[in-house]
């Protein structure tokens, strides 16, 4: 489906590798392809997963390169998958997911305020991100597919009991 343009949310694109949520403190870290750090992104074959920056954890989000977008209320990152509409893939999110299938758990222990963005892209380089108001602490990250009417991946976050 053709992804019509909207102001509900903000969509950040890839270039066709893997989008990441790295906090704000490890940043100045972040070398992309000029690196390791985006050969290290690529290596996550699931749909989310955790990857080492300067003693800090990037969280990844893996599968396929679709727009992504967060929902700040619901704690939510959500992908373009095949809906008609942003208002569909909002509406789902926000009813709960329902209909949705839990796929994977993880736990991202987050070291405060994050940004999504494609992770080709070296720190001085990036250009298109979302700034992901977060604070330090452990946060489950529950990876919900929905296929139907519609297809779509949600990355819920839920705050957790921080373990380091």
């Amino acid at each position: 489906m053709k992804k019509l343009v909207s102001s509900l949310v903000q969509w950040i694109s890839s270039l066709g590798g893997p989008m990441v949520v790295v906090p704000e403190v490890l940043m100045g870290s972040w070398k992309g392809d000029e690196g390791d750090d985006y050969e290290k992104s690529c290596v996550v074959d699931s749909y989310a997963g955790l990857i080492d920056v300067d003693g800090g954890d990037a969280l990844v989000l893996g599968d396929v390169p679709d727009d992504t977008a967060y929902l700040s209320k619901e704690m939510t990152f959500i992908r373009w998958g095949g809906a008609e509409s942003e208002g569909q893939l909002i509406d789902w999110v926000q009813n709960g997911c329902l209909g949705g299938v839990e796929v994977q758990n993880i736990t991202w222990n987050c070291k405060g305020r994050s940004f999504l963005f494609d992770s080709v892209y070296p720190a001085d380089e990036i250009n298109e991100f979302s700034e992901i108001p977060l604070v330090s602490g452990a946060y489950d990250v529950r990876v919900i597919v929905f296929s139907g009417s519609f297809s779509a991946t949600a990355f819920r976050l839920s705050r957790g009991f921080y373990q380091g």
